[in-house]
């Protein structure tokens, strides 16, 4: 009984650990999206403004 018994807890928290483990990597892959598209937009804003020099010359 004893038995059965801790192995439902552990099984219990193995779940919970595995759930927060998951949350943890889609929490760390959203970042790293938004961070490439913020460096995206800044190549954008670099992109935008050489071409003005160009054109400007």
């Amino acid at each position: 009984m004893f038995d059965e018994l801790f192995f439902h807890e552990m099984s219990l928290l193995f779940l919970l650990g595995s759930e927060i483990l998951l949350l943890i990597f889609a929490l760390i892959f959203i970042i790293n999206i938004l961070k490439k598209n913020k460096a995206m937009h800044q190549l954008d804003e670099i992109l935008a403004e050489t071409t003005q020099l160009t054109k400007s010359k």
